[in-house]
């Protein structure tokens, strides 16, 4: 059955349920991120119970009889939800391609995928054919996707690094445009962001206890349309590491630069040395944190510190000769300045 519209001429409903077994890494310097996951979907075809019946039926028995020997068994605990018995069998790709079985399935793809792990990527297919108490029988078919894999989002890193992100896990079924398929969001599948993968994401939190869904449609390069689904959660960035590493360090030596004020006027050298080591030092800070973001076109929150910190530490050795050359001139305004500035500069800082 390679088509894959039903014969009442609807669309055939694939309910996918992913999962994200654990994280790899989050590197926001290249946007990317990696997770080993597990993404299942299955679909129902009732034209192949057409095929399986008659084979089940010449190896199993009659349907009917094996009904009525189920319900003459369990009495009063027999209904119509009653499982009476079916067949199983699952197979990975390779042999379900190797058997020439020329049966439609689709082919359900991540669309922000930046690199999939072949190596460690295992793909099955499993068919199940089942009877029920009330003469019922359904066959679907699942595919188990498996595997370690890296996508990619945008990222705005204006507030960083008090900054928090979106993950999204978008995928879709490449194969077969919206007129054939149509992806259904399972309300009993949610993902859980347990405390077990939370504690691989190092450096984040997560807010939430479940990732949220929504459909989406997916146009390929040549503006096709594809049906598909959106998986995202929040994460927010652990900024204890930034506020007692970096901003805490940066607040000192900002605060050594302006002791400069409190030395004589007259000890220039004295002044001038400890305000340019300063200054030295906080641009070797910023080389420190270009290592942990992209290089952007717009200023984070880390950067609008650290320039404010480099105006500061810049402004105290202006000041500083400014006020040697008042002082050579014997200038009254020499003392009352300072102390305006002693008092006013950590405010407007």
């Amino acid at each position: 059955f390679p088509i894959n519209i039903l014969a009442n001429g609807d669309v055939t409903d694939i309910f996918p349920i992913f999962r994200i077994k654990s994280f790899k890494n989050i590197d926001i310097k290249n946007t990317e991120y990696t997770i080993s996951y597990d993404l299942e979907y299955w679909w129902e075809d009732y034209r192949l119970i057409d095929l399986m019946k008659p084979l089940f039926e010449q190896q199993e028995g009659n349907i009917s009889t094996l009904i009525e020997d189920t319900r003459n068994e369990l009495g009063d605990d027999f209904n119509e939800n009653t499982f009476i018995t079916g067949w199983w069998c699952e197979l990975t790709f390779d042999e379900f391609y190797d058997e020439n079985l020329f049966l439609w399935h689709p082919e359900i793809e991540f669309v922000n995928i930046v690199k999939n792990d072949l190596e460690n990527r295992e793909i099955n297919i499993a068919f199940h054919y089942n009877i029920y108490g009330d003469d019922y029988e359904e066959f679907y078919i699942t595919i188990k996707d498996e595997g370690i894999a890296t996508f990619t989002t945008k990222f705005n890193l204006k507030a960083f690094p008090f900054d928090s992100h979106i993950l999204d896990f978008t995928y879709a079924d490449t194969k077969s445009s919206v007129s054939a398929v149509e992806i259904t969001y399972d309300n009993y599948a949610t993902l859980p962001i347990n405390d077990k993968i939370k504690s691989k994401i190092l450096e984040w939190n997560v807010p939430g206890d479940f990732a949220e869904y929504e459909s989406i449609k997916y146009y390929d390069k040549y503006d096709y349309e594809y049906d598909g689904i959106k998986t995202f959660f929040k994460i927010e960035r652990n900024s204890s590491y930034y506020l007692f590493k970096v901003i805490a360090p940066i607040t000192l030596i900002l605060i050594v630069c302006w002791s400069v004020f409190w030395l004589r006027t007259e000890q220039i050298e004295s002044r001038l040395t400890v305000s340019i080591v300063c200054l030295l030092t906080l641009i070797a800070y910023n080389f420190v944190i270009d290592e942990n973001i992209p290089k952007l076109a717009y200023l984070t929150a880390m950067d609008q510190i650290i320039l404010s910190s480099y105006f500061f530490a810049s402004v105290s050795t202006i000041l500083s000769i400014y006020l040697a050359s008042l002082n050579d001139k014997h200038d009254v305004r020499l003392i009352k300045f300072e102390k305006q500035i002693r008092l006013v500069a950590p405010i407007i800082y």
